[in-house]
Formats: structure tokens, sequence, C-alpha cells
């Protein structure tokens, strides 16, 4: 199965990903699996513009928020539950945190 270190395989099924991407020791049935869904969400997400909210954006293993060109997953802030854009802005706010992440409710 996928890696804890992603997240788990339903996890990355929610990620925007690029199966091609990710760092995975798994049977070539799971990487077809994540290459077929990834396919269907880049179908729907062409046939229903603007209607993802960027808060709600998952933020590991996204083919579009990368450092050093690499997908990013912190296994200490997805096990304290830091998953999405939103989880990062502050609340009042609406501006990413500098400091003081808190785990969401």
């Amino acid at each position: 199965m996928i890696q804890h270190h992603l997240g788990g395989f339903r996890f990355v099924l929610l990620c925007n990903y690029r199966a091609k991407e990710l760092e995975l020791n798994v049977s070539p049935f799971y990487v077809e699996i994540l290459s077929n869904w990834e396919l269907l969400k880049k179908i729907f997400s062409e046939s229903n513009p603007g209607t993802i909210d960027p808060r709600e954006v998952i933020i590991w293993n996204s083919s579009e928020l990368k450092i050093g060109g690499k997908a990013i997953f912190h296994n200490s802030w997805f096990d304290a539950g830091i998953e999405k854009v939103k989880h990062l802005l502050n609340a009042n706010s609406g501006e990413f945190m500098t400091q003081g992440l808190r785990r969401p409710t």
C-alpha cells in the first residue's frame, strides 16, 4: 500500500498529485489506479472550472505546490491535521501564518 510518508492511499487520492512524480514503492497495480484517478480528476476539473476554493486545496503531494521541484509532505504536520491551505491561514485575517501553526478544528 501507499506509505504513511505520503499520508496513505485514501489521502493521496484526495491530493493534486502526478503519479509519475510520487515516490512510491508499490506494485504497478496501484500506480495504474493512481494514474487513472489522476486522469479522472483532470477531466472533472476541466469540465467544472472555478468550482475549487483555493483554501480547500490539499498542500501535500501536490503537483503544483513544490519545494526544490518536488512535491512536499511533512508527516508531523499531516499527523497534526494540517492538510489544506486553510490550515495555514490566520482564521481572523485570512493571511498566511508565519508562526504558531495550530491543529485545525
